[in-house]
């Protein structure tokens, strides 16, 4: 269940915000972010089959799970920008490009293609 600064608890009961990337034209992921009060520990994005974000072919959905995701916003070379002025955290392909080992990709219209693959 959706609550004030995350979006549900998984995993051992940590909480979690889920973003999401569907548009063909945008290529960043913005959301507001404050630093200093941050309620959820994981952040999750789905990235959708025509997204300019996409690194797959347009058939699959691709997720991104950044655990500890104020560590992430913390260390200076992981390429998620942190606008204090503003409370935002942005990234784009470059920051999903740099850690594809934290993606799980999965085929929309295949599960066995999938299953065969992992």
């Amino acid at each position: 269940m959706r609550q004030k600064g995350y979006d549900g608890v998984y995993k051992k009961n940590k909480k979690v915000q889920v973003k999401s990337h569907f548009g063909e034209s945008k290529t960043n992921i913005k959301f507001n972010y404050d630093q200093d009060n941050v309620e959820f520990e994981d952040l999750i994005v789905i990235i959708g089959p025509y997204s300019k974000l996409k690194l797959n072919n347009k058939e699959a959905f691709e997720t991104y799970i950044f655990e500890d995701f104020k560590n992430w916003v913390s260390c200076s070379n992981s390429g998620i920008n942190y606008n204090e002025k503003n409370n935002t955290v942005s990234f784009g392909k470059k920051v999903l490009r740099k850690n594809r080992g934290i993606t799980e990709s999965k085929k929309a219209k295949s599960s066995k293609n999938y299953n065969k693959k992992h």
